[in-house]
C-alpha cells in the first residue's frame, strides 16, 4: 500500500468507527474493498454465512415494523435529529463525498472522451 492508500484506509476506518463501526470489522476478511476514487483496497471485510445474513434481515424486517407504529409527528422529530446530526458531522461528510465526486465527475470523464 502506498502512503495515500494508507491515509484513504485510516481515513475510512475513523470514519466507520465515528458510525459505531469498529476497526476489528474492516480488517482480516475475504471480502476486499476498494476505494472508487483510487480502485486500491482500503479495508478487507469477513463474508457473513446464511444464518447470520437472515438474521440481519429479520432484524432489518423488526426495526421497520416497529418504525412504522411510530405516530408521523415523531418519525418526523426523528428524522430532524437525524439531519441535526449530520449537519454536526458535515465536514466528515464533506471530505469524504468531495473526494469522491472530483475523482469520478462526469464533466471530467465526457470532456477525456471528447479528445
Amino acid at each position: 500500500m502506498t502512503l495515500s492508500t494508507l491515509d484513504l484506509a485510516s481515513e475510512t476506518v475513523q470514519l466507520m468507527a465515528a458510525l459505531g463501526v469498529p476497526a476489528s470489522r474492516l480488517s482480516g476478511g475475504s471480502l476486499n474493498v476498494f476505494s472508487p476514487v483510487t480502485g486500491k483496497q482500503i479495508a478487507a471485510v469477513a463474508e457473513d454465512d446464511a444464518a447470520a445474513t437472515e438474521a440481519a434481515i429479520d432484524r432489518a424486517h423488526a426495526a421497520f415494523l416497529a418504525w412504522r407504529t411510530i405516530p408521523a409527528p415523531k418519525r418526523g422529530e426523528l428524522v430532524r435529529l437525524l439531519g441535526e446530526e449530520l449537519r454536526a458531522h458535515k465536514d466528515m461528510r464533506s471530505a469524504a463525498s468531495s473526494r469522491s465526486r472530483s475523482a469520478r465527475s462526469p464533466r471530467k470523464a465526457w470532456a477525456k472522451c471528447r479528445k
